[in-house]
């Protein structure tokens, strides 16, 4: 699989391809991410020198990039992916809570098959 978030951009100020990056690229990306994230922390935990400020809390600040503004744009508009699902299930709740509200018998049903008829 070629994951435009995991190459090195040919662009104007190397910026993401845009255009190509899809909603599947996201998952191996940040978990690539996180490996080397990890690699780079274990480096620093591995070393056999006495702890000091330089190889501990210095050489942790210097691990890593800072994920382009662009990339977080992404993943936050990612986020929303499932709201129209979320609004229908609220819708189901609303249903299910009115017609609970509004039964002016007792109902002599199953519980989960009256759910089951009013959603």
């Amino acid at each position: 699989m070629n994951n435009p978030l995991l190459g090195h951009w040919e662009t104007p100020f190397e910026t993401p391809p845009f255009n190509l990056i899809e909603i599947h690229h996201f998952r191996p990306a940040v978990d690539e991410a996180i490996k080397s994230a990890s690699d780079e922390i274990n480096s620093i935990t591995d070393n056999n020198d006495p702890p000091s400020f330089e190889n501990t809390v210095a050489a942790l600040d210097r691990t890593g990039e800072k994920i382009p503004h662009e990339i977080i744009r992404k993943i936050k508009e990612a986020s929303t992916f499932n709201e129209g699902y979320v609004c229908n299930r609220q819708l189901g709740f609303g249903f299910l809570d009115m017609a609970w509200h509004t039964v002016s018998e007792p109902v002599n049903i199953d519980v989960n098959e009256f759910e089951t008829v009013v959603t």
